[in-house]
This record gives C-alpha cells, structure tokens and sequence, in this order.
C-alpha cells in the first residue's frame, strides 16, 4: 500500500500545483512563492549563523566556527535526504568522533532532538501560515499573532522526521486560524521539498547544539559528584 501511494505522490502533486497554476496569474505567482521562500531561506540562516553560534560560544564555551564546522557531514546528509532519523548516524558520528562529545550524552541528546527539536519547522510553519493567510487577504490580529508561533512550536516537536511531514501540520494550523484550505495550499506543495531540505538541515545543527549544551551541564554534574565523593574519602579516611 504505501509502494502504491509513493508511486502515485507525484500526480497527487502535480495535480495541485497545476490547479493553482490555472487559478493565478503565472508571474504573480512566482514572484509570490519567490518571497516565501525567501523569507523562509532568511530565517533559516539567521537561525543557522547566528543563534546557534550564540548558544555555542556562551553555554558550551567553544569556537562556534570549529564547532559547526565538524557537523558538516551531518549537515549534507539532512541535506541530502530531509530526513533527521536518517541522518542520525552521520550525526551521532560527528558529535563523539570530531566534537568530542560523550556516547551516552550524544545518544539521549540526538536521539531525543530528533523527535523534538525541529526549530527550523517551526519557522518554516509560521512564514507558511502567515504566506496562505496574506493570499487570502486576511488581517491577522495580535492574539494570532501570538497564537501560530505556539502552535508551531507545539506542533513542529510532534512532527514526524520524515520529509514533507510538515504539510499535514500546516493544514492543522491553517484550519485553527481560519485560513481557508484550498487550492492556494499547492503553492506550498511545490517549493516544500527544497524548503524541507533547508529546513532539516537547521534541526540538525541545533541538535548538536543541545548535544554539546548537555556534555557541558553533564560534565559538571559529574565532576561536583566526583568532588563530593572525593571529599567524604578524605573525611573517612581521617
């Protein structure tokens, strides 16, 4: 069953794609899609170089240059397959072997992130959301404001680590805010296989962001034990 229903994806596809062709204007169109996924590439890379590097040079105290450097090959892997399970390997390989970090932190940190921590869906769930909403005309008041980038964060750590499992949150989203779902929805359809490309990408660096963050906080945990333990060896001893 689901051989079949990967083999007839493409016209699914296709279908919608052509459907909003027909139903805009060809150049609009392209200009239109042309800025989400501008804005969705932005906020991705502002994510990318300069969030993630924050949080590594002030909570994991390293070279945040050195340190996304090592996590290329995990990075051209999500990259190549937009998959965050597929690429956990690759990315359990470059946290112990090139960032040094311990088995047992990579493997609950990674493994766990992989489920959870999907930071670029979640900016890639709001500029879509927002993208449909402006199509259709709608003003956006503030509690929507606030409510989609809840509801993005919720739903992106419930997203599934495959690629595209992201539109069937989308359309969640869009129904809970009003915005009609129609034939505008194949407009995402078409650019989400390169976005989720990007966007897997950004869940892997952070990923090994957390990871290292862990080896950090576990590091010290373990070293006051060893001080405490230490300690009461030598008040025993005396």
């Amino acid at each position: 069953v689901v051989t079949a229903l990967m083999a007839v994806t493409p016209i699914g596809v296709g279908s919608l794609v052509f459907r909003s062709a027909v139903a805009f204007d060809l150049v609009a169109m392209g200009s239109t899609v042309g800025l989400l996924v501008v804005a969705v590439a932005c906020g991705l890379m502002v994510h990318l170089f300069v969030c993630y590097p924050l949080v590594i040079l002030l909570l994991c105290r390293r070279n945040p240059a050195e340190y996304l450097c090592n996590c290329l090959p995990a990075l051209a892997a999500a990259f190549g397959t937009a998959s965050s399970a597929a690429t956990l390997p690759v990315t359990l390989a470059c946290a112990t072997q090139k960032n040094g970090i311990p088995l047992p932190v990579a493997e609950l940190a990674l493994t766990l992130g992989a489920t959870i921590n999907m930071d670029g869906t979640t900016i890639y769930l709001v500029c879509a959301t927002y993208f449909l909403g402006a199509l259709h005309g709608m003003h956006f008041n503030v509690g929507t404001w606030l409510l989609v980038p809840t509801m993005a964060a919720l739903c992106s750590a419930g997203s599934a680590p495959v690629p595209s499992a992201s539109l069937v949150l989308l359309a969640t989203m869009l129904t809970a805010v009003g915005v009609p779902l129609d034939e505008t929805f194949g407009l995402i359809t078409a650019v989400d296989w390169m976005l989720d490309r990007l966007r897997t990408c950004v869940n892997i660096a952070g990923d090994s962001c957390v990871a290292g963050c862990v080896a950090v906080v576990a590091g010290a945990a373990i070293a006051a034990e060893e001080s405490v333990a230490s300690d009461r060896s030598d008040v025993s001893q005396v």
